[in-house]
């Protein structure tokens, strides 16, 4: 938790500074931007605008482009500080020139110039958001960061009146105050340059990029031209809006101050139209019209009130003085605010979505080509083409700009529907891509890609992720060793060195051959440790000739020596293997059936592989036996296709027969895989559908159909799910069931997925997946339309508006003509999850519900109570007992007497309460009773805190609480695999080796050895270090449900990743 609230307080820390350093930005540009205008307008006339908007063009394009070109070379950091110091510096000089030198001159060049500060602050500033919030989680603060912009620049827009009348203000001062905001700004940003870490580090190389994305590269690329073309017709179209909007505005207001009073209350009613925009339009466009239409609204919108503007000027009169030309005036005005409004809020944010198909490492370098020098090269491009205008004798009416303007208008309309056909073909070829992506590699383990990642782990991690693969498949762990050896830092070597001594691996003789006769191998620090393992690979393997060595080793007195043997079974030949290998699965001792286990891998002895299916029914052994007949292959299907319909086969075997079926992934595990989903029990199907969606196949025609009805039925669940949500959160439900059901429609989206990898390409549904969860509003609308690309007519109106990024309600209400439901009162919910098929609702979603109703004490809630006394399911069994029990021991106990005929499940009643009551006293007092009282202990463990509530209720079941006094010892024992795992629910313990502390574990700490490695025979020993309390589970029992539940491992790696983070960020 100490670990959660630093994050949280770095975060708020960041975008507080952000935001401050965004309102900075927002004066400086404000006091900049009315500066240039009402002093341009006053000391010079608008027909000389076109030339002006073409020297900023020109002057824009060379500093945008340098700032591309250093952008690839050095870290952002430096040159966005060298950026601001610049602009910091030029502001000052402006001001200097107004003050002292050529006030005219001066004048000309402050418009000049800014456009392109206007244009490096923004990008520099964007960039710096998304840097900093480069987490998935955090990656929408970067876009809110943006609000200190708004409230900088409207306060001195709405204050500029007042500002300039209390403190007696110059115009020309204003640039003095924008250039004091700019140093500001650089001050900050040179104070979280030197606390961010990433802001310092080059993100790609200048090398690739002048080989992939020079201007000559994209001038070849057809996408790209025509995203150039529409940057280009956009910009031509704001430069004529506002070069009419200046002009009518100068011939409006003689006087200065009536002029920058105007701006500046005009400009800032842009800034509120903005937001309005953004809030109210943006994402409803978005949603539900997509991203053509969102770039069309600008041209259409402009066109039209260009064509009104038209009419009106010629009605009312479009000539200053007229009795009507407030009129046109009024419209020119509102052709300006609309028109930047929607370009900043609408069509900027959804011009940048057709980036995303574009390879991560040249998105921002063509978005800055594109938005950023192609854009100011059109600004050149547009005052040039106003200046012919203006300067032309054959136009001499006003309605020639307005007409010119709706013809661009029309050009960039016609551009926006080129665009989004490429784009459509873009995200095909994006989408072919992913599927040449082999289907074995589609089908890896997790251990696998753990494996797979192994050798770019940090050490600080290294002993964890080596043990967690261990832990998950100890055939995959011994890849993992083996790529590693020759590893450049040494103690990572040596780590691989003594795990491929210990597993006897023989596969490390040619690396270790290789390593040897380097020139380098002398001045080795590992050389002697190379050479003993060597030397004991290489005489293992020399005794492996002899037939009798290793059956020697089996039947030795020991166990040491058994162990050994085990692991060299698995290069015995195979007509001895068999035998060997029956008669290690009996050794008295567990660590050698295990490794027994581990080396029956290859082998496909019927009588063999039928012992190591009773495996996995055990948790000592049920990871090696997976892993062992996983690598051994398909040859070992009609074996376990038999063991899996055994009369009486327990359904834990049935679900590792499933794993195995998925991890094999030929064609003919796939369709035995599909046979499983038509049978009744729904923990057998859901593991069926997620090993069939790691199998990289897609179900045929005459199964596909099924396969659309669980996909109806389970968005059918997931919307209903929402509308409970709903209910609860408006009825103030606690957290813990809130919690529970959000869960729950996570899950529900993770089946969608699954079934959507059976339907389509497993590739393109793990892309849309990526994108959708990526914590990024632009990539969650970019996998939208990914969807849209691959998904049948017939699903669309189904899946899309629940996987579109929206809220539950914007969904619910999408769906209610296809997927109706209804708001209910609490009671109505609790009940409804409750009684819900466990096909739609989880037992842990189950629990908190009963939970949830046991808080009410309303008598009314007898009956549910009663019902769940006889639950299968021992959670739900406890709560409804301790609930009924706390509301009427009398009804209790008149149940107790009626239900004998469940004479089990009533003396478990009376157990639980008889516990509960006594557990109010002694020593363990303090501790919860209840499993859902464990788990809510659990989610505040480091390492489990993102687990869901079901997985946790897994580990609670197994948990056993103990008591041991200050200084006791805990427990000893002699090697690692010996140590038991616990959680810590009060006090601290300290392991120590050989009287020496190793570690130690603090209260709400995971007491495990997942980061020691190589450690030994010694004698270990477990000290209370304070009056302590542990809930202790059997490491085995751990181990099993970490490969039943992926988010277990995956959560307790995230834990290393989020202290690095936390390191770094500090």
């Amino acid at each position: 938790m100490k670990s959660l609230n630093h994050q949280a307080f770095n975060t708020k820390r960041k975008f507080s500074i952000l935001a401050t350093l965004g309102i900075f930005i927002g004066i400086g540009l404000a006091f900049l931007d009315l500066a240039a205008v009402s002093l341009f307008l006053n000391k010079y006339d608008s027909q000389d605008l076109p030339s002006a908007f073409a020297m900023s063009g020109l002057v824009g394009v060379i500093v945008l482009g340098i700032y591309a070109y250093q952008k690839n070379r050095f870290s952002f950091s430096r040159v966005a500080i060298i950026s601001f110091t610049l602009i910091t510096l030029s502001t000052f000089f402006i001001y200097y020139g107004l003050e002292n030198i050529d006030y005219y001159k001066y004048v000309y060049w402050l418009f000049v110039l800014t456009g392109p500060i206007n244009a490096l602050v923004y990008y520099n500033f964007r960039s710096l958001g998304s840097l900093i919030f480069a987490q998935q989680r955090h990656k929408k603060l970067s876009e809110w960061t943006h609000i200190g912009v708004i409230i900088g620049a409207a306060t001195i827009f709405f204050t500029i009146t007042p500002l300039r009348k209390q403190l007696a203000l110059s115009i020309s001062e204003f640039v003095y105050f924008a250039g004091l905001a700019f140093a500001f700004s650089s001050l900050l940003l040179a104070l979280i340059s030197r606390s961010s870490v990433v802001l310092k580090e080059l993100a790609v190389s200048a090398q690739y990029i002048n080989a992939k994305n020079s201007y000559f590269k994209i001038s070849k690329n057809n996408f790209l031209v025509q995203l150039a073309l529409f940057s280009l017709t956009v910009t031509v179209i704001l430069l004529f809006v506002d070069y009419y909007f200046l002009h009518i505005v100068e011939a409006s207001y003689s006087s200065t101050n009536e002029l920058l009073d105007f701006l500046g209350f005009f400009y800032g009613c842009i800034l509120i139209a903005g937001i309005f925009t953004h809030i109210l339009i943006y994402n409803r466009v978005m949603n539900k019209y997509g991203l053509k239409v969102a770039l069309l609204v600008l041209p259409i919108i402009v066109g039209l009130l260009s064509g009104l503007g038209i009419v009106i000027g010629s009605y009312f009169g479009h000539v200053p003085g007229t009795n009507t030309f407030h009129v046109f005036f009024l419209t020119i005005c509102i052709l300006k605010l609309i028109g930047t409004s929607v370009n900043d809020n609408l069509t900027a944010n959804a011009f940048r979505y057709y980036f995303l198909p574009i390879e991560d490492l040249l998105r921002q370098d063509t978005l800055l080509k594109i938005t950023g020098v192609i854009r100011e090269a059109s600004v050149a491009i547009a005052g040039g083409i106003l200046l012919y205008m203006t300067t032309a004798t054959f136009i001499d009416n006003d309605a020639y700009f307005a007409a010119a303007l709706i013809i661009i208008c029309i050009v960039c309309i016609i551009i926006v529907f080129k665009i989004y056909n490429t784009y459509r073909d873009v995200l095909k070829n994006t989408l072919d891509k992913q599927q040449l992506v082999k289907t074995s590699e589609a089908r890896l383990s997790y251990a696998e890609k753990l494996a797979r990642e192994t050798k770019n782990i940090p050490l600080a991690r290294l002993p964890r992720h080596l043990n967690i693969i261990n832990t998950l498949d100890p055939v995959v762990f011994k890849s993992a060793v083996l790529s590693i050896i020759n590893s450049d830092n040494d103690k990572a070597q040596k780590i691989a060195l003594h795990q491929a001594s210990h597993l006897c691996l023989l596969e490390a003789i040619p690396i270790l051959d290789e390593i040897m006769e380097s020139k380098y191998f002398n001045v080795l620090k590992n050389r002697d440790l190379i050479e003993k393992t060597y030397h004991k690979l290489r005489g293992a393997e020399f005794r492996l000739e002899k037939l009798t060595y290793i059956e020697q080793l089996t039947y030795s007195k020991l166990v040491n020596e058994r162990i050994f043997g085990a692991s060299l079974t698995r290069y015995a030949e195979e007509d001895i293997k068999p035998k060997l290998l029956n008669k290690l699965f009996r050794d008295p001792v567990t660590k050698v059936r295990y490794y027994a286990a581990a080396a029956a891998a290859g082998s496909e002895d019927e009588s063999m592989l039928k012992n190591l299916i009773v495996m996995l029914d055990n948790p000592l052994y049920s990871n090696a036996a997976v892993a062992a007949i996983s690598a051994t292959g398909e040859q070992t299907l009609p074996v376990l296709e038999s063991a899996f319909h055994l009369t009486g086969q327990s359904e834990k075997i049935q679900l590792r027969i499933v794993q195995i079926y998925g991890r094999i992934g030929s064609q003919q595990a796939v369709e035995l895989l599909l046979k499983k989903l038509d049978l009744p029990n729904q923990n057998v199907i859901a593991a069926t559908l997620v090993a069939l969606s790691k199998s990289g196949y897609n179900v045929k025609k005459d199964k596909a159909l099924n396969i659309k009805r669980e996909l109806e039925e389970i968005c059918a669940t997931t919307i209903s799910n929402m509308q409970a949500y709903l209910d609860l959160q408006k009825e103030k439900a606690s957290n813990l069931l809130l919690n529970a059901v959000t869960a729950e429609i996570e899950n529900n989206y993770n089946t969608i997925f699954q079934l959507l990898a059976l339907l389509y390409e497993a590739k393109s549904v793990d892309l849309v997946k990526e994108n959708i969860n990526s914590g990024n509003t632009d990539q969650s609308d970019f996998a939208s339309e990914l969807l849209d690309i691959f998904l049948e007519e017939e699903l669309k109106p189904i899946v899309l508006p629940i996987l579109n990024v929206s809220s539950y309600s914007e969904k619910i209400n999408k769906l209610q003509y296809i997927l109706p439901t209804t708001s209910m009162s609490k009671n109505e919910v609790l009940y409804d999850l409750i009684l819900k098929d466990y096909k739609k609702i989880n037992r842990w979603t189950k629990a908190c519900a009963i939970m949830e109703l046991a808080e009410e004490n309303s008598p009314s809630n007898h009956d549910i109570f009663a019902a769940n006394l006889v639950n299968p399911d021992q959670m739900l069994r406890e709560i409804a007992a301790a609930a009924y029990y706390r509301l009427s021991q009398e009804n209790f106990a008149v149940f107790i007497e009626r239900d004998k005929y469940k004479k089990e499940y009533a003396e478990q009643a009376l157990k639980l309460i008889e516990d509960v009551e006594k557990g109010k006293e002694g020593e363990l007092q303090e501790s919860p009773k209840l499993n859902i009282e464990v788990v809510k202990f659990l989610n505040d463990i480091a390492g489990l805190q993102s687990v869901p509530g079901l997985v946790l209720s897994e580990i609670a079941k197994l948990t056993k609480a103990a008591f041991y006094p200050i200084g006791t010892e805990v427990v000893s024992f002699n090697g690692m695999d010996d140590m038991a795992y616990a959680f810590i629910y009060k006090g601290s313990v300290s392991l120590q080796k050989n009287g020496l502390e190793l570690n130690s574990y603090d209260q709400n700490g995971f007491l495990h050895d997942l980061d020691l490695i190589n450690e030994g025979e010694a004698e270990y020993n477990l000290i209370a270090n304070e009056n302590t309390i542990l809930f202790w589970i059997d490491r085995s029992a751990f181990s099993e449900l970490c490969s039943f539940y992926e988010v277990l491992p995956d959560n307790l790696l995230n834990e290393l990743n989020d202290k690095k983070k936390e390191v770094m960020a500090v």
